[in-house]
């Protein structure tokens, strides 16, 4: 019996060392790099398009069920403008915000002024038709949503960082059993 109790020592203790070791060699990386996914696109122009209908729905509902009034006009014509230039503002986009503005206020001021001519077109051309100034101001506010929506309202997210482990304090750790004669050790090892 004698023989074993050495015998079983050294073999315990030459795997503890060697556990230990392969764990030092092993030991994970402080930092892990996250894959690179390809950058995508982020389109927000349906946020825009939502605002821009819930706007010209109140302009024209009330148009539907009680004539034209000049009252549901202006809130209906601001919001479809400043429905884009809010979105953009929200995202962070401030200089395209502004943009979008301009380009709203130009493109409806546009179709305001050619209301005459067309309303010409279909009448006498003896008064002011408000039926074709409302018609075209919509269709003017409409086609500078749709071109925000369209080509404006999307950008490439930043690219992630790098994401760091947490560093243990303990990398491993490794129970240690030396049993001789006259002498017995119970405990662990481990790299700190």
């Amino acid at each position: 019996m004698r023989i074993r109790g050495p015998f079983l020592a050294s073999i315990l203790t030459a795997l503890a060392v060697a556990t230990s070791a392969s764990a030092a060699e092993a030991a994970p990386p402080s930092y892990v790099v996250l894959p690179a996914e390809q950058p995508r696109k982020v389109w927000y122009g349906w946020q825009t398009l939502t605002i821009a209908g819930a706007s010209l729905g109140v302009g024209t509902v009330p148009a539907v069920f009680f004539g034209v009034h000049v009252y549901a006009w202006p809130p209906a014509l601001t919001g479809m403008v400043l429905s884009g230039p809010i979105v953009h503002w929200k995202h962070g986009r401030v200089g395209r915000g502004f943009a979008v503005l301009g380009m709203n206020l130009g493109i409806t001021g546009t179709a305001l002024g050619l209301s005459l001519p067309v309303g010409c077109i279909f009448e006498k051309c003896d008064g002011f038709y408000f039926q074709y100034m409302l018609a075209m101001s919509y269709v003017g506010a409409a086609i500078g949503v749709g071109i925000d929506a369209a080509f404006l309202s999307t950008y490439e997210p930043p690219e992630p960082h790098t994401a760091r482990r947490a560093t243990s304090m303990v990398e491993s750790l490794v129970p240690v059993i030396d049993v001789r004669p006259g002498h017995t050790v119970f405990g662990v090892a481990g790299a700190f």
